[in-house]
């Protein structure tokens, strides 16, 4: 059966809606794991430190220490892994972006020569990663250690305008 040109349109736009809906599921998804493992986490410290309370002698001190062990996996697992791994998602899917579209451009670059200007971003690019990832001693990480993450995203922003990215 065939589509008339309106049903079309309208199947292509529930499509992209449907689209959206798959990418935000999937960034969110994450962060709704690590707040239902807060909740519950959280909810358990919190048990355990009411009846800590309540309670006197051996049952008080198990159930004030089990307390703080449980805050501390929340804390731990929750708070600094969550983080820790949502920067790092974050981070892999923006390179792999800028590594699709370089391929792209790369691509393209066999049939049109680099124009001088975008030559030169090029190199300036491969030239920073160089001495940003370039230390010979642990002192001389150590001391630049302090503005490596701002030098990183720096040099991740001059390749996304390079490759005219959207990120």
């Amino acid at each position: 059966m065939m589509a008339s040109s309106r049903e079309a349109t309208t199947d292509q736009h529930l499509l992209r809606e449907a689209l959206v809906v798959v990418r935000s599921a999937r960034d969110r998804a994450p962060s709704d794991f690590l707040l239902a493992l807060a909740i519950v986490l959280g909810g358990i410290a919190a048990v355990l430190a009411g009846v800590g309370f309540a309670t006197a002698g051996v049952l008080q001190d198990l159930s004030l220490n089990l307390a703080a062990e449980v805050a501390g996996a929340l804390l731990t697992v929750v708070l600094v892994d969550g983080l820790w791994d949502r920067q790092q998602t974050g981070a892999a899917e923006r390179l792999r972006r800028m590594e699709a579209a370089l391929q792209v451009r790369i691509d393209r670059s066999k049939v049109d020569a680099l124009p001088p200007a975008e030559r030169e971003g090029w190199q300036a690019f491969v030239d920073e990663y160089g001495r940003l990832t370039r230390r010979e001693t642990l002192v001389d990480r150590l001391r630049a250690a302090r503005g490596f993450g701002r030098r990183a995203r720096a040099l991740e922003q001059r390749g996304v305008d390079l490759l005219e990215l959207e990120i």
